[in-house]
């Protein structure tokens, strides 16, 4: 299969992009780690993938509606 037919069948059968799935599965391991580890939000952050930790601060914000620093205080 060519890449742009993958995409279309990714984006038909999950209803997001491939990246946005990849990253909210990342998100997802963050928020776990967030809860589970006393390890810094920095390195969480690059666990989990994200190489710049405003960036991830920002799309974690938008996933979840509040930053990590507030997640781990919840």
């Amino acid at each position: 299969m060519s890449h742009s037919q993958v995409h279309r069948k990714l984006s038909a059968i999950m209803g997001m992009s491939p990246n946005q799935y990849i990253r909210i599965l990342r998100l997802k391991k963050a928020k776990e780690l967030l809860i589970n580890t006393d390890d810094t939000i920095l390195n969480i952050s690059m666990l989990c993938g994200f190489s710049d930790p405003s960036y991830f601060g920002k799309v974690f914000k938008q996933e979840f509606g509040v930053s990590p620093h507030e997640w781990r205080m919840k």
